[in-house]
């Protein structure tokens, strides 16, 4: 059942990818699928891990398999992730109205 859908995925991208097309396909997908839904998704992520799991809950976790957090880990997870994330995803929706991707299909 794996194989069959993993030769299934493989055929579907050589038909999109190889094609003639081929490139006006990738930039789509690589437009459309990797750059701001990866960043939004990783906010969330970020919210949901230091705002409903908390890191006391993960640092007691770790203290009951003999381990620690240390402390720079904890300001990264609580105050630079969600900044830095937050300045990206700022960039990302800026980035949109100024480079639209069908701009750069007409060569502008």
């Amino acid at each position: 059942m794996t194989f069959t859908l993993i030769v299934a995925v493989l055929i579907v991208n050589l038909a999109f990818f190889a094609s003639d097309a081929g490139f006006y396909w990738l930039s789509l997908f690589d437009h459309y699928s990797i750059t701001l839904n990866v960043i939004v998704f990783l906010y969330i992520q970020l919210f949901v891990f230091t705002h409903y799991l908390t890191l006391e809950s993960v640092e007691r976790r770790l203290i009951a398999n003999k381990e620690s957090m240390p402390y720079f880990y904890k300001v990264m997870i609580k105050k630079v992730n969600p900044i830095v994330v937050g300045v990206l995803i700022i960039i990302g929706i800026i980035s949109e109205f100024v480079h639209p991707v069908k701009t750069v299909f007409l060569g502008r």
